[in-house]
């Protein structure tokens, strides 16, 4: 019977499309950067040293990268998505 009754209480503060959440495109961005931020640092900074230095200069920082990734993930909250109902 509680497992019934928190069950309904997290539906209704839910959207009311969320088994769809996997299909957003914030769900996504957010997702890649909660990745980003995962990654050893050391892990992050082998990678990094392989690429060329000329090309390392047009690299964002990882700070930046993660901070875009949000900011896009919000854009993508708000914004029509094709195949998605209103509302």
């Amino acid at each position: 019977m509680k497992k019934r009754g928190l069950r309904e209480k997290l539906e209704r503060r839910l959207v009311g499309d969320w088994r769809q959440a996997h299909k957003w495109w914030s769900t996504r961005l957010l997702a890649l950067s909660a990745l980003v931020q995962i990654i050893p640092a050391d892990a992050f900074l082998s990678v990094y040293a392989m690429v060329p230095e000329d090309l390392q200069m047009l690299l964002p920082s990882r700070t930046l990268i993660v901070v875009s990734l949000t900011g896009l993930a919000f854009l993508g909250r708000v914004a029509k998505q094709k195949g998605k109902a209103d509302g």
